[in-house]
C-alpha cells in the first residue's frame, strides 16, 4: 500500500501551478509517464467528485482516461494518460495552420463520438476549446484525438437546466 503518491511518480514537470497543480509525472516501476491532477479536497472536493463521477461514466477511447485516483489528508490525485499535445498547438504550430479536409473528418469523427456519449448520459460541456482537445498516439502510431478536463462537464437532472454564456473564455 502506498502512502504517499510521491513514493510511485516523480513529478519531471509542473504545468499548472495554481489553485489545481498539474504535473507530468513519471511511473517510477513502468518508467511511463502520467499526468497528475492535485486538488485541496477543502476546495475542489465538489469538482473533484463531479469530475471523476463522469470521466468514470463516459468510457470511450476518445476521452482521456483515469489510470488511478489517490487521495491524502491534503489532496485528490487523479492520475490520468499522458498526450502529445493539445490540438491548438498541434494546428499552429505542427500543421502551419492548415488542415486537410481527410484530418478534418477524423477529428470531427472522434470527438463527435464523445459528444453522443456524454448526451446518452445527460452530461453537457460548457467551455469546449481546441487546448482541451489533445493527441495521443495508440499503439501502430495512430493518431487519435481525445477529450481533456472534465471540470466543464455537468450532468443535467431533470429538475434543472444549465446556461452558460458561450462568449465566455
Amino acid at each position: 500500500m502506498i502512502n504517499n503518491i510521491w513514493e510511485k511518480y516523480s513529478k519531471e514537470e509542473t504545468l499548472k501551478n495554481d489553485n489545481i497543480k498539474l504535473y507530468k509525472c513519471k511511473n517510477k516501476r513502468t518508467q511511463k509517464y502520467v499526468i497528475i491532477k492535485e486538488m485541496n479536497k477543502i476546495s475542489y472536493k465538489t469538482q473533484y467528485l463531479n469530475e471523476t463521477q463522469i470521466m468514470k461514466i463516459v468510457n470511450l477511447e476518445n476521452k482521456i482516461s483515469i489510470i488511478e485516483e489517490f487521495e491524502d489528508e491534503e489532496n485528490f490525485y487523479i492520475i490520468m494518460e499522458l498526450c502529445v499535445i493539445d490540438l491548438e498547438k498541434y494546428i499552429n504550430e505542427i500543421r502551419g495552420n492548415v488542415l486537410s479536409i481527410e484530418e478534418i473528418k477524423i477529428i470531427l469523427l472522434q470527438i463527435n463520438n464523445v459528444f453522443k456519449k456524454l448526451e446518452e448520459n445527460k452530461i453537457i460541456h460548457s467551455n469546449l476549446k481546441l487546448s482541451k482537445i489533445l493527441l495521443s498516439l495508440d499503439k501502430i502510431d495512430k493518431i487519435k484525438f481525445k477529450l481533456s478536463n472534465f471540470s466543464s462537464l455537468k450532468k443535467l437532472n431533470k429538475d434543472k437546466m444549465y446556461i452558460k454564456n458561450i462568449n465566455n473564455k
